[in-house]
């Protein structure tokens, strides 16, 4: 989004009798407000859930909803710490990605004479196949540089990054419910990114090909970033290890305070 606001997208003609550019201009079924406010609180809130449910469910210590140990604070801390770091640099990437995409591309979105003004038509003269490259937008430029980054959609592709995020977080925390209840919850999620996608398409901002191309984008962020990246599906030192080992108690704590120093 930053990038958009500096740069402004490839230029780029059209054809005259280009009907896929012609679609009317409709309002969004889902927003981009709407997008970041439930794409984003839903992993966060999972992540501290998740790291607080593994604690709880240590079986070789006595737990207590009021009182925990110094070392399971600071253990909690850290988990929570290092799966937001996962997660924010995923959507700083995909939102890199996306943005360079969409400002290369330039590709116009199928609502683009309307957005742009059917003015910008009398340019085509009685050439109807005519290739119009210099033209003007009626209704300013802001609405022409809006109007040329269907390609790929970010919705889609934010969405399928928070969800497949969500998916594979819940597969590595989620111990109960395994057979049934945790495959809806992820079939769910994955249904909702995709519905989201697919108003994109109903509201004429996007083809279906910019939609597939976020979601590829965005479902690849995620599935890198958290399996090779951040390698959350390493196994982690047990709680009850760091109990029973002070040494790997103080070890823990430095490495937290290290990583918060950093961050």
């Amino acid at each position: 989004m930053a990038l958009a606001i500096i740069l402004t997208p490839f230029r780029r003609g059209f054809f005259c009798d280009d009907d896929s550019i012609m679609l009317p201009n409709l309002e969004s079924i889902v927003s981009t407000s709407t997008v970041i406010w439930v794409a984003l609180p839903i992993p966060i809130l999972l992540i501290l859930w998740g790291e607080f449910a593994t604690i709880q469910r240590n079986k070789d210590s006595k737990w207590s909803y009021r009182h925990y140990e110094k070392h399971e604070i600071m253990h909690y801390y850290r988990n929570v710490f290092r799966k937001l770091v996962c997660f924010g640099s995923g959507a700083l990437y995909h939102e890199l990605i996306i943005s360079i995409s969409k400002l290369t591309v330039g590709r116009l979105r199928p609502n683009f004479i309307a957005v742009c003004g059917t003015d910008v038509l009398k340019a085509c003269q009685n050439n109807t196949h005519q290739y119009i490259s210099n033209y003007t937008c009626p209704n300013g430029e802001d609405a022409a540089d809006k109007s040329r980054d269907s390609f790929p959609s970010g919705h889609a592709g934010f969405s399928f990054y928070a969800a497949v995020f969500t998916v594979l977080y819940l597969q590595k925390r989620l111990k109960f419910g395994t057979l049934f209840w945790k495959p809806l919850i992820q079939c769910c999620i994955l249904l909702l990114a995709w519905w989201a996608s697919l108003t994109r398409v109903m509201d004429n901002h996007h083809r279906l090909s910019d939609v597939i191309a976020g979601i590829f984008i965005g479902s690849g962020i995620a599935i890198v970033n958290v399996i090779w990246v951040h390698s959350l599906f390493e196994e982690e030192e047990p709680l009850h290890n760091l109990n029973s080992n002070p040494d790997s108690s103080k070890k823990s704590l430095s490495e937290t305070k290290s990583l918060l120093q950093k961050g």
